[in-house]
């Protein structure tokens, strides 16, 4: 089972900030040998982008407390 973990960036800079925080989490998952499946920058509208990684629920607990996500959404289907 996968889980997509997000982070909500708000303001008129939402953009560069989500792309700039995508930077950081790439390099913490490749530099601890977290095994990730998906990321990304998503807009939801203006003023709103979240960054997200798709990483097994097995990770999150750990991942959690020390990233610090806003959310976390279960995918069934993935």
């Amino acid at each position: 089972m996968k889980v997509k973990l997000i982070w909500k960036f708000y303001g008129p800079d939402c953009v560069k900030t989500a792309n700039h925080h995508l930077i950081h989490l790439i390099d913490f998952i490749e530099e601890n040998g977290v095994e990730f499946f998906e990321n990304g920058v998503d807009t939801k509208k203006r003023g709103l982008s979240e960054t997200y990684i798709v990483v097994s629920k097995e990770n999150v607990d750990s991942l959690r407390k020390i990233l610090k996500p806003h959310k976390g959404v279960l995918l069934n289907n993935y």
